[in-house]
C-alpha cells in the first residue's frame, strides 16, 4: 500500500500587548485557539500510527 501523505492546515488565533513606562515594562501574549485540519489525504492514512513505532522497536530502532 502507498505511504500516507496528508496535506494540514493550522487556524491559529493569538493576542498580546506590551507596555512600557519610565523604563518599567511588561508584556503577555495568549493563545486563544490553535486547530489543526487535514486538508488532504492520499495512500493508506487509515492505520494506527503507534503500530509504526511498534515495528520500529521490534526492529531495534529508536526515533529519539
Amino acid at each position: 500500500m502507498p505511504a500516507c501523505q496528508q496535506a494540514k492546515a493550522a487556524y491559529i488565533g493569538a493576542i498580546g500587548y506590551k507596555l512600557s513606562f519610565l523604563g518599567l515594562g511588561y508584556e503577555s501574549t495568549k493563545t486563544l485557539w490553535n486547530i489543526e485540519e487535514v486538508l488532504l489525504k492520499a495512500g493508506d492514512c487509515d492505520t494506527n500510527p503507534q503500530m509504526f513505532k511498534e515495528s520500529l522497536d521490534q526492529l531495534g530502532i529508536s526515533l529519539e
